[in-house]
């Protein structure tokens, strides 16, 4: 009979713990179920949330990369294009920039008549070739015997021309200067 009420309660015991794990399987079940119905609202707001995540990443990091422009510099009519003619009738051209607020010449080409034949003298260096101070320059193309080979300018502002002289020695030849004046203006836009 002992073993009759033992086998009887240990059978009830894992009936009912059947019953439990049954229910708890069935709530599970059914938590699934739900979870899986609202999936697609679940889907929404996750997709939601990560693109507005990056609209908010993308403007911080877009607003940091403002292009930065160098402060303007004293008379920035002067930038730009400048061509003309030397006292030898050749072209004579220059480039002047705004490099972080002040101007320089960063271009030159000059075309000079010597002994030789005509020979351009030219350079390009887009950080400055030489300092626009009080609209005036000065390129320094060296020395020799004779003195300094140079090209200088001055700008008049009133009428938009830059005139100046140039020094220039030979290649090859570093006794004879050959020198002259231009005249040029500010090319259109």
């Amino acid at each position: 009979m002992e073993s009759f009420r033992s086998e009887y309660f240990l059978r009830t015991f894992a009936e009912n713990q059947c019953k439990i794990c049954k229910n708890k399987l069935q709530e599970r079940n059914e938590f699934y179920v739900l979870l899986m119905s609202n999936q697609p609202k679940m889907k929404k707001y996750s997709l939601l949330l990560s693109l507005l995540t990056v609209l908010v990443l993308t403007t911080f990091s877009f607003s940091s990369c403002k292009k930065k422009t160098d402060p303007v510099p004293d008379f920035p009519q002067l930038i730009g294009h400048w061509s003309g003619t030397t006292s030898q009738s050749t072209q004579v051209r220059f480039m002047v920039d705004n490099l972080k607020g002040y101007l320089y010449v960063t271009e030159y080409h000059l075309m000079v008549y010597t002994s030789g034949g005509y020979h351009e003298y030219e350079a390009y260096y887009s950080y400055g070739i030489a300092t626009v101070s009080n609209k005036q320059f000065k390129i320094h193309l060296g020395t020799g015997s004779s003195g300094e080979s140079y090209i200088d300018g001055t700008f008049d502002i009133n009428d938009m021309t830059l005139y100046g002289t140039f020094a220039v020695y030979e290649p090859g030849n570093s006794t004879d200067l050959v020198t002259g004046t231009y005249s040029c203006s500010k090319d259109a836009k």
